[in-house]
């Protein structure tokens, strides 16, 4: 197994090396478009030798490239957005045409015939061609600046306009899953494309990966106007992608141009601008408070006019709405051990027993004698339960007429604090280099309360981080050769803990080797007939941290008839995974301890929760005590793309890519495994000498991948509809 996994390292560092010495790709992983065709005379024959200009509007900066022997001429990395396409030969009148729209990984066929004349004149095509794509077979659909800008979108999230997408189908989580929350990053991706599973897609940013390693769920989310366009691949994409069993998302972001521009809004939404439903007010029940404030802005433009541009934006978004809840806390008499006033919905008395006077029955039931008094005395009740119960809150509400349950209403606000930015300067070093570095940050802080205050209700605190830094470097070796490389790294950290974090557990009476072993948050106790504490949210611990590393890229190469593009994926995915729950512990109390008389019998007039727990007499408890393990798994790929014109009417796209998945494994050797043909130890101790199956660490001699090397090949030859001249 360490020579196999050596091997692939090997081969990974060497196709990484042969990348840089290529000097590496096109906007090919993704994102950017293409303008290819003929250029032709009047009667038919193809002219070599044409030099073209491509100049887009917005930075203007020029695009250049020359038609070979054969007239096709090719702009293979072009940012999406639009661009004057001009050229000029002997003999014939220059020609012009604007603008030409490019979108977002699209390959754009432009046939130009020239016309005899002076190349003082100048024929200029001012009306802008259909998108159609001819000279690729992918299927997708592009959502433009306009609709993303222009439909309506509740918490402005332009990744819900996948839904426009034919062979898009949401998840439950999509969103915010149709709740108040604006749902977390991780889930607002939960879709399918074209019939994959949810969280089986590519997402790409710019070109970079922006999903996480272990669930491939999205990571950043840009704000809506900083965004320009975005494409849902949903099949038949070429070579360049992979790892994705659905579609391919393709979002593209602003960046500066030659202009200044900017926007600054504020969008609010207050309940007090709603109107009432039927039901609540047939109740006479008010509308419950909510409110949202989302606001922010972006700004571009030159930094050195025509060379160096730059774009940032910052949106902050604050919502709070309450979360009412109705619970049953002990009333007085019942924390002070008495239950002479604890009724059934009978209105019969519950009588409570004490499991110390438990005696066998000549017919050998189990029979228990009640309390005195239906009450605990003080000497037997524990500490641990008087000190939880000081920090239960007293009834505040009547409760039901008999039993008194349901006393308590509590209500308290549901926050969320969000402040995301993107920073974004693209350079054009020179006619032939050019340079964008993309930073982005967001981070969400969630407070959802509990049942009751703290630090008996619980609750839960959510801090999620998002982190996404991008380098990409074009450089044009001659007019048929571009390469170009990216860096990105991407960070996905949830972390979540109980409201009561920091809770002194000593307060509680409770042993010191139980302490020890568990989180500061207060403890879970599920006591019947009332409300428990930390309503199980508040125990339950998180940190994780995900991390992508990527470097991809790739040369394009226009050579005769065919445009081949040669490339390489390289990803290292790093899943740090803590998470506990019950870290600080869980215990039950039931009736089971103070029912009676028959010990065995259940019955509604016989034993009482609070009872139970203020004996100490749990029915159940468990604590988890989870180390946190660190995973790493590695991704290489690389792939080989022609797009071959056989004639006016026929593209042939014809590509090869090889996938090679290095299964996680835990970088300290902290996990172990079932080897069942590994000798039990206990084999010989049980008389039993052949006895095979045992636990094995990871690492040493044994295999380090917690699952086995994924190889996959892909082989696509596809024929694209092409239009009649």
């Amino acid at each position: 197994m360490k020579a196999i996994v050596r091997h692939y390292y090997r081969n990974a560092l060497i196709l990484s090396a042969l990348l840089c010495l290529f000097a590496c790709a096109i906007y090919g992983q993704s994102f950017e478009g293409q303008i290819t065709g003929k250029v032709t005379d009047p009667s038919g024959a193809v002219i070599p030798s044409v030099p073209l200009t491509a100049t887009n509007l917005a930075t203007k900066t020029d695009y250049s490239t020359t038609t070979n022997k054969d007239g096709i001429y090719r702009f293979p990395s072009l940012p999406p957005g639009q661009y004057r396409i001009r050229c000029s030969f002997t003999g014939f009148k220059k020609f012009e045409q604007a603008p030409v729209v490019i979108q977002v990984a699209q390959v754009f066929e432009l046939n130009i015939g020239l016309v005899p004349g002076e190349i003082s004149e100048q024929i200029t095509v001012s009306t802008t061609p259909p998108p159609l794509e001819t000279a690729s077979s992918t299927l997708g659909q592009v959502v433009t600046t306009r609709s993303i800008e222009g439909l309506p979108l509740n918490v402005r999230d332009p990744l819900a306009l996948v839904a426009l997408t034919p062979g898009v189908v949401l998840g439950s989580s999509f969103g915010n899953g149709g709740g108040n929350d604006v749902g977390r990053n991780f889930f607002k991706s939960d879709f399918n494309v074209g019939g994959g599973r949810s969280g089986s897609q590519e997402i790409l940013i710019d070109g970079a990966p922006d999903t996480t390693p272990d669930i491939n769920r999205g990571v950043i989310d840009p704000p809506v106007d900083s965004v320009q366009e975005f494409k849902v691949q949903a099949q038949s994409y070429d070579a360049q992608f992979g790892r994705t069993s659905g579609g391919v998302v393709n979002v593209v972001t602003k960046a500066g141009t030659n202009d200044y521009h900017g926007v600054a809004y504020d969008f609010e939404r207050h309940s007090i601008l709603d109107a009432n439903n039927f039901f609540n007010n047939r109740s006479g029940l008010s509308l419950p408070s909510f409110q949202r404030h989302q606001f922010g802005g972006n700004v571009g433009g030159p930094i050195l006019k025509g060379k160096w541009f730059a774009f940032g934006d910052y949106e902050g978004l604050r919502q709070g709405y309450p979360q009412t809840s109705i619970d049953t806390v002990p009333t007085a008499l019942q924390r002070a051990g008495d239950f002479s006033q604890t009724f059934a919905n009978t209105g019969k008395l519950i009588t409570v027993y004490d499991p110390s006077t438990l005696q066998t029955l000549p017919n050998g039931t189990k029979q228990r004698s009640p309390f005195p008094n239906n009450a605990i005395p003080v000497s037997a009740q524990s500490p641990v339960a008087l000190a939880v119960l000081k920090y239960y809150p007293l009834p505040n509400i009547p409760g039901a007429p008999v039993t008194g349950q349901n006393n308590y209403v509590y209500s308290a606000d549901s926050t969320l604090n969000s402040n995301k930015y993107d920073l974004r300067t693209d350079a054009d070093f020179t006619d032939n280099t050019r340079m964008f570095v993309r930073f982005s940050r967001q981070q969400d802080v969630r407070q959802v309360p509990g049942t009751m205050p703290l630090p008996v209700g619980g609750g839960r605190n959510t801090t999620d981080h998002y982190t996404q830094a991008v380098v990409d470097l074009t450089h044009v070796f001659s007019p048929t050769v571009v390469g170009n490389i990216q860096t990105s790294f991407t960070r996905a950290l949830a972390a979540q803990f109980g409201a009561s974090q920091g809770f002194d557990l000593s307060s509680l009476h409770l042993p010191s080797a139980f302490i020890s072993s568990a989180v500061a948050q207060f403890p879970v106790f599920n006591i019947s007939d009332i409300t428990g504490t930390s309503n199980g949210a508040d125990s339950f611990t998180q940190f994780q941290p995900r991390n992508i590393w990527a470097t991809l890229g790739s040369i394009a190469w226009q050579k005769g008839k065919h445009s081949f593009k040669f490339g390489g994926d390289w990803r290292v995915l790093d899943f740090n995974e803590g998470q506990n729950s019950s870290a600080s512990g869980t215990f039950g109390f039931s009736r089971a301890f103070t029912q009676g008389p028959n010990a065995a019998q259940s019955s509604t007039t016989g034993g009482y929760g609070v009872a139970s727990f203020l004996l100490g007499d749990a029915s159940s408890g468990s604590i988890n005590a989870i180390n946190p393990i660190s995973t790493q798994g590695l991704y290489f790929a690389a792939y080989a793309q022609d797009d071959w014109k056989v004639s006016d009417k026929l593209t042939i796209n014809i590509g090869l890519r090889w996938d090679v998945g290095i299964g996680d494994r835990e970088k300290y050797n902290r996990l172990a495994y079932f080897d069942p043909s590994y000798p039990n130890p206990l084999g010989n101790i049980a008389g039993l000498p052949n006895l095979s199956g045992a636990l094995q660490w990871i690492g040493g001699d044994n295999p380090q991948n917690q699952q086995q090397t994924d190889k996959n090949q892909a082989v696509e030859f596809m024929l694209p509809a092409q239009r009649d001249p």
